[in-house]
């Protein structure tokens, strides 16, 4: 199942263990059509720098398209979620950062 209530499969291959200011640090894979539901960060603030893939990003309600070399930002607070819309997996590095 996808993270926060999402769909299909995601894979996360860690790139650093958790310390006490980065919550996550890894490549992520969504598989065609899956999806990481639409969420609201709360003590933190996370980022996405897309590798392979296209996707459909939604960011406090603004959908975009993105694709590999975009970068993604959601600040404490906001909210986001992103869905696999090509053809191939998505592989994207996310970064969650506390405070």
């Amino acid at each position: 199942m996808g993270a926060e209530n999402g769909a299909g499969k995601l894979t996360l291959d860690r790139l650093l263990t958790q310390n006490e200011r980065i919550q996550m640090f890894s490549v992520a894979t969504l598989e065609v059509g899956a999806s990481v539901g639409y969420h609201q960060h709360v003590g933190n603030a996370e980022s996405y720098y897309i590798l392979e893939g296209e996707a459909e990003y939604e960011s406090d309600g603004e959908v975009s398209t993105v694709k590999a070399g975009y970068v993604t930002y959601t600040p404490n607070g906001h909210s986001h979620g992103i869905k696999n819309i090509g053809d191939c997996p998505l592989k994207f590095i996310a970064l969650i950062i506390k405070g």
